[in-house]
This record gives structure tokens, sequence and C-alpha cells, in this order.
């Protein structure tokens, strides 16, 4: 009977030893920060043999067509509201893979997509098995990347109109808050705080013909929460022969206003110049 017994034990023993853990979201959190640090490396590893792919363009693909591609430089990768479905060794994601990359003109670039992406356990490690993504619309009213598109739109139409010496539209982005504010550096700068006050500055400084500047920006980052947003970028000004007379770190808190991004506080600090 005690021979039964512990052959009983070892065997419900083993078999936890040889459990199949749960792929979790912890699990998929790993995965994506593999993709992250080392693209290349992480298709190598991870893609099984007979990985299949679909790209957003309807592209089918293997293995080696994913591998053969160049290594991608990965700033963030995020899944959105992911679905798990697990049964034994298989596992199947569903959700919205945003991923942040390094653009050919070396700015940030995001992307999203609708995702399913299937794992398998084989010889206890998970193993990407399939892929299927659909491009996600970036323009429908209300998506994060439409109202990036607006924002940006606001910011460069009110440091354009600074350019054309159009006061008043310039004033026209700001929203019209007492907490309204901007803070910019010396010599000259200061603090001021109140539509009225930001307003009346404008109209003060704002003066004098055209400029001749081109304005360039870079480097936007986004943080959209509902109708808040906080953002940081990059001004360049240059002169008609291209020389740059002037850049500007910004960073500003907008807010929507009668549905319409508005400037809360915009905040700048030129970059000082080597010498």
């Amino acid at each position: 009977m005690k021979t039964k017994l512990l052959s009983l034990a070892l065997l419900l023993m083993s078999a936890g030893a040889f459990a199949q853990k749960p792929f979790t979201l912890a699990t998929l959190n790993e995965i994506g920060e593999e993709y992250k640090t080392n693209s290349k490396a992480f298709f190598t590893n991870w893609l099984s043999a007979d990985f299949r792919y679909t790209t957003p363009k309807g592209v089918y693909q293997g293995r080696n067509d994913v591998i053969s591609g160049d290594a991608q430089k990965i700033l963030k990768t995020e899944f959105v509201e992911p679905v798990i479905f697990q049964s034994g060794d298989l596992a199947v994601v569903s959700g919205i893979h945003k991923v942040e990359r390094v653009g050919q003109d070396g700015n940030p670039v995001m992307g999203q997509v609708a995702c399913t992406y299937t794992f398998q356990k084989r010889q206890g490690k998970w193993l990407f098995v399939a892929s299927q993504q659909t491009a996600i619309q970036q323009n429908q009213p209300g998506s994060a990347s439409a109202d990036e598109a607006v924002i940006k739109a606001v910011l460069e139409g009110h440091s354009q109109a600074v350019l054309n010496r159009d006061v008043e539209k310039a004033i026209s982005y700001f929203a019209n808050s007492p907490n309204t504010a901007i803070l910019y550096q010396p010599p000259g700068g200061g603090y001021i705080r109140g539509y009225d006050e930001v307003a009346n500055a404008y109209r003060k400084a704002v003066t004098g013909a055209k400029s001749d500047e081109k304005l360039m920006t870079a480097d936007y980052r986004y943080r959209i929460m509902g109708s808040s947003a906080f953002v940081t970028y990059i001004e360049t000004y240059t002169k008609p022969d291209g020389a740059v007379s002037r850049t500007s770190n910004k960073a500003n808190y907008m807010e929507k206003e009668g549905g319409q991004w508005k400037m809360v506080s915009n905040f700048w600090m030129e970059t000082k110049k080597e010498k």
C-alpha cells in the first residue's frame, strides 16, 4: 500500500513539474521588451521554423522573409487591451499593438495595428508561430493619431502666426482661461499668467514687418489623456540662406476648449549656441 501511495505521489509531483506555465500579460510584455531591445535577434530566437505572417498590407511571409529584413530601431512597444486565450501549449493574443520606431529622417514614428498573435510552447519555450496584422486607420476622429495631427497643427500655426506678425491669430491658439500661461527664458524672458495678460503681452511684443525666417519642427512627444495633452518638441528657425538663427526646446500643456485643442501653458527655452 505504501509503495502504491509513494508511486502516486511521485506521479503527481512529476505531472506538476511538467505542467504548463500560463501565458500571461507578463509573458507578453517580456517578449515585447526583447523585441524592443534587438528586433533582429528577437526574430531569430522567437520565430518558429514554420512561422507565417500576414502583414498589414496583406503580404504573406514566412520566417526567412522576416529574418532577412533590416534591424529596426524600436523606441517603444505597447499592447493595448490585449486578450489572451490559452489552451495547453497554445496561446493566442488579440488586441492592438502600438510600436514607436525611428523613421528614415531620424524622427520617431508611431504605428499601430490590430493583431492576432499565436504562440506555441515547443521543448519548453514559447515560440511565435503565426502573426496576422490589420492596419488601423490613423486619422479617425477622436483617435490618438488624429489628435496628434491637430495638436501639431495648432502649435505650428501659433508659431507661424508670430512669424507673420499676425498677433490676433497667434493669440487665438490659447485657451481663454485664467490658468493660461507662458514661460520663456531671459534675456527678455519671464512668466506671464492669465489669458488677458498673455494676450496683452503678445500684442506688445509681436509687431513690425513679417519675418522671413522659416519654421521647422521635430521630435514631437505626446502624452494625450482624453481632453488634455502634454507635448514636447523642438523648433528650429532658419534664415533665407539656410543658416540656423535659433533653436528652441518647447513644452506645452493643452486642453480642448469647445472641442478644439488650445494651448494652456506654453514654455520655451532657446538652445545655447556653441562658441
